[in-house]
């Protein structure tokens, strides 16, 4: 689902379609779930 070419929109809308939450449920489960893996990245040694 994470390409590089979908925006936060479009994954939302994607999650809306296999039925897993809504679209407006899913742009913030979104965002924060991709703030995190970033954050947690910068903490990893090496990187």
């Amino acid at each position: 689902m994470i390409d590089g070419e979908r925006t936060i929109r479009d994954m939302a809308r994607l999650m809306e379609q296999q039925k897993l939450m809504t679209a407006v449920d899913a742009e913030p489960a979104i965002r924060r779930f991709l703030m995190r893996a970033l954050e947690q990245a910068g903490q990893r040694p090496g990187f």
